[in-house]
Parts: structure tokens; C-alpha cells; sequence
């Protein structure tokens, strides 16, 4: 507990930093994850090789576009106009959720400077999207 703010398990709705949010599921509308500041953020159900999982904002969005993507991957150039840290989202997938998912070094210059080109290698299935 660090003063009058507890932190919260994750699992109970509250995001890691300990901020008081909740998961409101709407019929028609789809999930939202509500913080404290009263602020909606769009949030998909995702079936994973793990199991259910709910991603909220760049890292729904990420998983989204590999999805969509298929074999043919993306780039943090592809998706430049909101994917600022795409390495972090991938990362995030990878570590927290167990996606398999391939780097491919693909070469850009003369002068042997690459990026990466990321391309999810499970099933995933999006469940419900906000």
C-alpha cells in the first residue's frame, strides 16, 4: 500500500500502475475498460493459445493488425500513424500474453540498415471488439 491509493490486482479490473479502473461488458456495444477519470478505453476479447485474454489500447490494436496482417506481418512504418513503440506492444505480446511472434531483419539501404517486420505464428481469435 503506498498511501491512500492501494495497488490493485490486475485481475480484479485495476490497472498495474494501481489506478481504480473496471471492465463494464455492453451487449451491443462491446467491452470498455472505464478508469478513474471517467475515461472509456476501447478494449477487444481475444482468444489465445492460453486462453481468454483482454487487451486494451496499443497492445489490442497491435494484435489486431498482426491478425489482420496475416503472413504477411507488419512494420512500425505500416502502422507509423499510432504505433509509436511498436517494439514495446510486440514485447508486451510476447512476454505477458505467449504469442509467438516472428522478427524478420528485412534490409532497407545500400548501406545495410534494416527494420523488423513482425508476424504473429499462432491462432489467434478475436472474441468481441469495442
Amino acid at each position: 500500500m503506498r498511501g491512500n491509493n492501494p495497488i490493485k490486482n490486475p485481475k480484479d479490473g485495476a490497472t498495474s500502475k494501481g489506478q481504480c479502473a473496471n471492465v463494464e461488458t455492453k451487449a451491443a456495444k462491446g467491452a470498455y475498460l472505464k478508469t478513474c477519470s471517467g475515461r472509456k478505453r476501447k478494449a477487444i476479447w481475444f482468444l489465445l493459445p492460453s486462453g481468454r485474454a483482454l487487451l486494451v489500447g496499443q497492445n489490442a490494436r497491435t494484435l489486431s493488425a498482426l491478425i489482420n496482417s496475416g503472413k504477411a506481418g507488419v512494420t512500425a512504418l505500416e502502422l507509423s500513424s499510432w504505433a509509436f513503440r511498436l517494439g514495446s506492444y510486440i514485447h508486451t505480446l510476447r512476454s505477458q500474453y505467449g504469442l509467438d511472434i516472428i522478427t524478420i531483419k528485412e534490409t532497407h539501404n545500400e548501406l545495410g540498415d534494416w527494420h523488423a517486420r513482425y508476424v504473429l505464428n499462432c491462432d489467434v481469435q478475436i472474441l468481441e471488439m469495442a
